[in-house]
């Protein structure tokens, strides 16, 4: 595999993952700090640099998006995916695997950071 060096501008580029209230937020405020790209499944009305729906179970959404993210001086990555569950006897947890965690929790919490992460 031929080593391209990449120029990457003096930018800061943050990319936000996840656009619910939170990431919501966090997008409409970093604006005013650099170029902002989100990614999420669903778009809301927050004004972006570049909004990519994605979904980031999908490892090849992943690939494609990320492709799509010029080079930086700076980026930064913030993951604000994720489900949280209230667990009672009237909400039993989904557990096929019975490790005793829910098996959504854990595919939105830990498997979506995972690939995403190079």
């Amino acid at each position: 595999m031929e080593n391209k060096k990449i120029e990457s501008n003096n930018e800061r580029i943050f990319v936000v993952a996840g656009l619910g209230d939170i990431g919501l937020e966090f997008a409409s405020k970093l604006r005013e700090y650099g170029k902002v790209y989100g990614i999420s499944r669903s778009s809301k009305g927050v004004d972006l640099t570049k909004f990519t729906r994605a979904d980031l179970l999908n490892k090849e959404d992943i690939r494609k998006t990320f492709e799509e993210i010029p080079p930086a001086s700076e980026l930064i990555y913030l993951h604000l995916v994720g489900k949280f569950a209230f667990e009672d006897d009237k909400h039993p947890i989904k557990d096929e695997n019975r490790d005793g965690v829910d098996d959504d929790i854990y595919r939105t919490n830990v498997e979506t950071f995972r690939n995403v992460r190079p």
